[in-house]
């Protein structure tokens, strides 16, 4: 599907690839005016550009968190840019990075094209 196709049936093409992984995270910001939090959570999704994480603290959309990555330590500065549904557990909440780090996932990210094998395929190739 082209881009423009994308883009009249309404699909938006996305800057990076999302990975559905959980990543241990620390999570820190201002709650209110009277208190900080810190919170440990794990991501839903990642990307180059952020992700998508569940937080009992109550966040707000344009908020500044920071992220600490449980497994390397590495600190990333992000913003609130979605507020999902609240489920057992917490709030969905889209954070993107101030900046693009891919590497702050401490993963690779497939390449652009990379489409994954169909079903079939792998079923067949089991049978050999």
């Amino acid at each position: 599907m082209s881009e423009v196709t994308m883009k009249s049936a309404g699909i938006a093409k996305r800057r990076s690839q999302r990975i559905f992984l959980p990543v241990r995270l620390q999570v820190s910001g201002q709650a209110n005016e009277k208190f900080t939090f810190a919170e440990d959570t794990r991501t839903l999704a990642i990307s180059a550009h952020g992700a998508l994480l569940r937080l009992a603290t109550a966040v707000s959309k344009g908020q500044t968190l920071e992220l600490r990555n449980a497994r390397t330590s590495a600190v990333q500065p992000c913003t609130v840019v979605f507020l999902g549904q609240s489920e057992a557990g917490g709030l969905q909440v889209g954070v993107e990075f101030l900046s693009p780090n891919p590497t702050f996932w401490n993963v690779s990210f497939p390449p652009e094209d990379w489409k994954a094998p169909r079903e079939e395929a792998i079923s067949a190739s089991r049978l050999h």
